[in-house]
């Protein structure tokens, strides 16, 4: 298929967070690397073998799995940590041509997250799994597993060291449901 035969967009972005002031100097990394990941997703997309079978969900599934392995982001390795300095991760997928989507929370071990949302969607009669359900099923479809330290940053590790110390010394209330 040639390239101006195309008539679509995809759009990404890197996040929610927020850069401070004194982090501006982030946000040049951030938009070199998303300009990076653009060309690389336009790259898979016009460089794909089989154009003709080519879906949606793979150039989604791509692109998330592309910023999940990028520590920039907060998805994948960067991951923020938990209260207890693991990592949990989630990730959904939609297919709009359907409305059939799929979701799973609290990944430990899966390396793309999107990718065993995306396990969910095709292989399951659920469409959301939670923790060793997902966990399971995931590894059941082999996908790649990692150590959970396989997530870890310094940078997110100072960022939630720095959010406990501001959540133990102040007058908020912090429920932990496990307690």
């Amino acid at each position: 298929m040639a390239t101006s035969a195309l008539n679509f967009r995809v759009l990404f972005h890197g996040g929610a967070g927020v850069i401070t002031h004194s982090e501006e100097s982030r946000t040049t990394l951030y938009l070199e690397s998303l300009r990076g990941h653009a060309i690389e997703v336009a790259k898979f997309i016009t460089e794909h073998p089989n154009q003709g079978s080519l879906t949606a969900l793979d150039i989604v599934e791509f692109t998330v799995k592309r910023l999940e392995d990028d520590i920039l982001y907060n998805a994948g390795a960067g991951a923020v940590y938990t209260t207890e300095e693991s990592h949990e991760l989630e990730a959904s997928i939609m297919d709009g041509s359907n409305k059939d989507c799929g979701a799973a929370s609290m990944i430990k071990t899966i390396r793309h997250p999107i990718s065993a949302a995306r396990v969910v969607l095709k292989h399951h009669n659920h469409n959301y799994l939670v923790g060793e359900s997902a966990e399971k099923l995931a590894r059941e479809a082999g996908l790649e597993t990692v150590p959970n330290s396989f997530f870890d940053h310094e940078y997110r590790y100072i960022s939630n060291k720095v959010f406990l110390i501001r959540l133990n010394s102040s007058m908020c209330f912090y429920f932990n449901y496990a307690e």
